[in-house]
């Protein structure tokens, strides 16, 4: 059994069961199998309330209003985040579709 459950937090790390020697790495949400051949392979998942795009999980809190700074600090103390960098004019649609 898994010490404890995979969130954002453990992202990344390993557990190893030893009854049944397998490894396993989790992915923000659950624990996957992981081998030599799965390492490079991302799941492309997002969490409950997440929309993914372009490889990214974006979230929009419009609950309250905040200082750019105030925020970027939010988003990495409570979602292990960063604030969204737009890199093109597909990007900036698909961000407005989600508001």
């Amino acid at each position: 059994s898994f010490p404890k459950n995979c969130t954002l937090e453990l992202k990344g790390l390993f557990h190893f069961e030893e009854g049944i020697q397998k490894l396993y790495q989790c992915n923000g949400i659950a624990w996957k199998a992981w081998s030599p051949q799965t390492k490079d392979v991302e799941d492309k998942s997002c969490p409950a309330g997440w929309h993914q795009h372009s490889d990214y999980c974006h979230i929009l809190i419009t609950e309250q209003k905040s200082t750019w700074n105030a925020a970027a600090r939010a988003c990495r103390e409570q979602y292990m985040g960063n604030l969204v960098t737009v890199f093109s004019r597909q990007h900036m649609r698909w961000l407005w579709d989600i508001g």
